[in-house]
C-alpha cells in the first residue's frame, strides 16, 4: 500500500446537471477542471478519453491499436477516432502504459512513438474475479441466463473483428461430430454486427447450443 500519495479517482460522479452531456463533453469539461481545483502533480486516463488539457504531467493508457491495424473491422465513427483521435492522444501524453509488449511494438511501429515514452504494464484480475462455490449464487446465474448444461465460455463483444462467425461454425461442427452436451455461452454486449452473427447461429441449426448473455 503506498502511504506517501494520495490517489484521486474521477469516474462517473460528475454534478447531476452533466448527466446528460455527451462524455467527450464531460471529458473536456469536468476533469480539467477537477483536475486544476485539486492540484494534481500526475494526471493518469486509464483509457483513450483524453481532455484537451489538464493540470499536471499526463500519463495515458493505451489497450491495443486494433482499430489502426484492421480498420475495414470498424463503424465509420470509430474509424475516425483511431485514425484521429488515438493518434493525437499518443503524442498528447507525457507517457503511455501499454497492456503488452505487442502493443507497445505496434505504438512504436505506427505511430513512432518512443520506446523510452512507453511503460508495459500487465492488467491484473480484482479479488472479485475468483471461483464461486456458493451453490444458491450458482443457481441464480444458471436460471438468469438460461444455463441449462455445461458450458464453453466466449467473453467479449459480439462485432465483427472478434472473429464469431468462425467461433459459431467450429461450435457447429463439433456439435455434429460428437456428442459433447455443454452450450457455448457468449458473455458480451452485442454490438454492431451481431445480426449477422445471429443469423448464422439459426442457418447453422445451433439455436439451442448458444446463449448470447448480452454484457454482463
Amino acid at each position: 500500500v503506498d502511504k506517501e500519495n494520495q490517489y484521486l479517482y474521477y469516474g462517473e460522479e460528475s454534478p447531476r446537471d452533466f448527466s446528460t452531456v455527451p462524455r467527450i463533453v464531460r471529458e473536456n469539461t469536468y476533469l480539467p477542471w477537477r483536475s486544476f481545483r485539486d492540484g494534481l502533480d500526475v494526471f493518469h486516463v486509464p483509457g483513450y478519453g483524453v481532455p484537451l488539457y489538464s493540470r499536471g504531467p499526463l500519463v495515458a493508457t493505451v489497450h491495443d491499436v486494433i482499430g489502426m491495424i484492421f480498420p475495414e473491422n470498424l463503424p465509420p465513427g470509430a474509424r475516425l477516432y483511431w485514425g484521429t483521435w488515438l493518434p493525437w492522444v499518443v503524442s498528447r501524453a507525457d507517457r503511455i502504459v501499454a497492456d503488452s509488449h505487442c502493443t507497445k511494438r505496434d505504438l512504436m511501429r505506427l505511430m513512432g512513438v518512443a520506446e523510452k515514452k512507453i511503460r508495459v504494464v500487465h492488467l491484473a484480475a480484482e479479488p472479485a474475479f475468483r471461483p464461486i462455490t456458493d451453490a444458491l449464487a450458482l443457481a441464480q446465474v444458471r436460471k438468469r441466463f438460461n444455463l441449462s448444461k455445461p458450458f464453453v465460455l466466449y467473453v467479449g463483444t459480439v462485432e465483427p473483428r472478434k472473429n464469431l462467425e468462425r467461433v459459431m461454425e467450429a461450435w457447429a461442427a463439433v456439435k455434429r461430430r460428437t456428442k459433447l452436451p455443454h452450450q457455448l455461452v457468449v458473455a458480451g454486449g452485442l454490438d454492431w454486427g451481431y445480426e449477422k452473427v445471429s443469423d448464422l447461429v439459426r442457418r447453422l441449426e445451433i439455436m439451442r447450443d448458444v446463449v448470447f448473455t448480452g454484457y454482463v
